[in-house]
């Protein structure tokens, strides 16, 4: 007897769920028919906004009022009122920086001003992002390393080893710290002013320039150690005596 009563009772429930399962069903066709959806009008529209999206040009940072935009794989520059100042034919570019700005075309770099008339030839394998303090900014041309001014005269030729300027850092590598630059001749390595005049002899074997609180220029050669200042002038003469040169530092560091 009470085997079936437990039957009954689970007839009864499973009818309810059948009963409001085809109650929810029929209440979700009436919202749908309702509400009918137009598959080809968002097809449509879908495919609208895909090609309004590719035509609208990529627009970057605004710098100096202009900003890179790039339409069709090509880059030029807007203003701040999204006029086209300068139409998108190059194959790179740079921001502006203190006027000017670094493009790209054929492989070849060179230098425009905010018109879009080029300052410096497009003759250059790699040149900086930007000039530093200095005015000037590195350039590679023919295997060699120079350095250029806003005016897009070379001022330093290009007869530097570019391989020391290679990695990752060689922005900061190649540019011009208090008077100075690091540059590389033949594996060996020295510091220049902005006039391009050789301050420390290029034939040390590594250098380190105001990474120090000293404000000297260490350099090695093999075993042996040496320091200049930012004129040139020798503070420390080569040593391997490693500790005179630590109790010479410190004498300098007291001055």
């Amino acid at each position: 007897m009470r085997t079936k009563i437990i039957m009954v009772i689970i007839c009864f429930l499973v009818g309810l769920l059948v009963l409001g399962c085809a109650n929810t069903n029929r209440a979700v066709e009436e919202v749908e028919s309702a509400n009918p959806t137009n598959t080809n009008a968002n097809e449509t529209m879908t495919q609208e906004n895909i090609k309004e999206t590719l035509e609208r040009p990529t627009i970057d940072v605004f710098r100096e009022g202009m900003a890179l935009m790039e339409r069709d794989g090509r880059v030029g520059f807007i203003d701040e009122a999204g006029n086209e100042v300068i139409p998108p034919v190059f194959c790179a570019a740079e921001n502006f920086c203190g006027g000017v700005a670094v493009v790209q075309q054929n492989g070849k770099w060179g230098i425009i001003d905010i018109t879009g008339e080029l300052v410096s030839p497009l003759i250059y394998d790699r040149m900086g992002l930007c000039f530093g303090e200095e005015g000037l900014m590195f350039f590679i041309r023919d295997g060699g390393l120079g350095y250029i001014n806003r005016e897009g005269v070379e001022v330093v030729p290009p007869i530097y080893d570019y391989s020391f300027h290679q990695c990752g850092s060689s922005t900061a590598q190649s540019a011009f710290f208090g008077g100075l630059a690091k540059v590389s001749q033949n594996g060996y390595f020295g510091y220049i002013n902005p006039e391009g005049n050789e301050v420390i002899p290029i034939i040390y074997d590594s250098t380190n320039a105001w990474t120090n609180h000293s404000g000297l220029v260490f350099v090695s050669k093999g075993d042996q150690r040496a320091a200049y200042d930012r004129t040139g002038q020798v503070v420390i003469p080569l040593t391997d005596n490693y500790d005179y040169f630590n109790y010479m530092i410190e004498m300098w560091n007291q001055e």
